[in-house]
């Protein structure tokens, strides 16, 4: 078993921890929920393959490292997203 030595400073006092806050809806450095700002990212990264290599998507998935299949999901979840 391996510890560490901690030293007077480095310890925080409880008054100094700044609670975190509690809210799942929206950060405040974007305004979109996590789940928001990983769908857009994925569709910003689908968008960027499928110009780099002419809409061909099966280089597209390649290109992302997905296989087709799993590529093809991924579009149909987001193009139907992005309808709703």
């Amino acid at each position: 078993m391996r510890g560490k030595i901690i030293t007077e400073d480095q310890v925080a006092i409880q008054s100094e921890i700044k609670p975190v806050p509690q809210s799942t809806h929206a950060t405040p450095i974007t305004g979109k929920s996590l789940f928001e700002a990983v769908e857009a990212l994925e569709r910003r990264m689908i968008q960027d393959a499928l110009n780099q290599v002419g809409g061909n998507k099966l280089k597209a998935a390649q290109l992302l490292g997905m296989s087709r299949g799993g590529f093809l999901k991924k579009l149909k979840k987001l193009t139907l997203a992005a309808e709703v």
